[in-house]
């Protein structure tokens, strides 16, 4: 699968459905779709016994890719759903409540517009931040209203990024992606960037990292924790990891994705709120993107309420969300593209 047929899928979501109806529709319809796959693969497998041991590594990668694929679109249909039926009239249900002395010691920034959805995503210089938030938007680098990449890249301010086209029409252009500034500058200080930040206020918070995790955000982290906020930590880059661990100790994908999980819950991070991705290859079936964007979407619908016309709609992809989620403890321990056969 090319890079292309990601943004293919999220500039024609829209298009193949045009109601939030459609795509409900549609993120059940690539369930199943997926859910097919993963047969048709294991029937192939045991018709095929007699081939040999390559024919069917070859197949076994292109059933992982194309599964993936498939996966990482139904966490987009997904997220664009949740948030198609979203209520921002109200802020986040863990945000402040205004004229408390809460609210007076943690101040609503003028910037941030709380009758939106609002994602806060922190990163250091080069670990693919602005391809992550292109990604999430489906764009690439060179596109109109895309994020600036590049390694001397640096954000002073805050700045909010819309979702484009047919996707912001289908969330009634409610939702921001923020590329915000990290902590331990002069401009914003460790010991107050949660209120500068106004972190509270966000629907979620993504910490985008490309190795160790910093001390400082696993501090900002139990920041959030104690006041309810959800954070998600992507770890992203992980397809360079695979193919150099791969060229210098003959490493298998799995090994290689099971050695980054494990440095990470060994430096305090959840395996819950942890998720290994590319954003240069969302698709992918041994990465989390599809995965991230489901628990993202999840969340939203918990902290915020529903537009009055679908109160009484349970969207059935809720418990499907809920066990994929539940389902990354154990890959500790097995094969990542497990996940996808949920």
């Amino acid at each position: 699968m090319a890079w292309d047929s990601w943004l293919s899928f999220g500039t024609t979501l829209s298009g193949i459905a045009s109601s939030v109806n459609g795509l409900h529709n549609l993120y059940c319809g690539l369930s199943t779709i997926a859910a097919g796959w993963f047969v048709t693969a294991k029937a192939s497998v045991v018709a095929g016994a007699g081939v040999g041991a390559a024919g069917l590594g070859s197949m076994g990668a292109m059933v992982g890719v194309g599964a993936g694929f498939i996966s990482a679109s139904a966490g987009l249909a997904y997220f664009v759903h949740v948030l198609a039926q979203t209520d921002a009239e109200s802020p986040p249900c863990h945000a402040p409540q205004q004229s408390t002395a809460d609210a007076q010691a943690y101040p609503s920034p003028d910037w941030l517009s709380l009758r939106v959805l609002n994602w806060a995503v922190i990163g250091r210089v080069g670990s693919g931040k602005s391809t992550f938030i292109n990604t999430i938007r489906c764009l690439k680098a060179n596109d109109p209203g895309a994020a600036s990449v590049g390694v001397g890249h640096t954000t002073t301010q805050p700045q909010p990024y819309n979702f484009n086209g047919q996707m912001a029409e289908t969330v009634g252009n409610m939702a921001r992606i923020w590329d915000v500034p990290g902590a331990g500058t002069k401009q914003w200080p460790c010991a107050s960037y949660l209120r500068d930040a106004g972190l509270r206020y966000f629907d979620g918070v993504v910490f985008v990292t490309s190795g160790a995790f910093s001390e400082t955000d696993l501090d900002l982290i139990q920041q959030l924790l104690a006041f309810k906020v959800p954070y998600y930590v992507v770890r992203n880059k992980v397809d360079q990891d695979v193919v150099n661990n791969a060229e210098d100790n003959g490493a298998r994908v799995d090994e290689t994705l099971s050695e980054i999980r494990q440095e990470l819950l060994h430096n305090g991070c959840d395996p819950l709120r942890t998720f290994l991705i590319s954003a240069k290859d969302p698709h992918c079936g041994h990465y989390d993107f599809g995965l991230l964007l489901r628990t993202m979407a999840l969340d939203v619908s918990s902290i915020r309420g529903q537009l009055p016309e679908f109160q009484n709609e349970i969207p059935k992809g809720y418990t499907m969300t809920a066990e994929a989620t539940a389902a990354a403890a154990a890959r500790m321990t097995s094969s990542p593209s497990a996940i996808w056969s949920l």
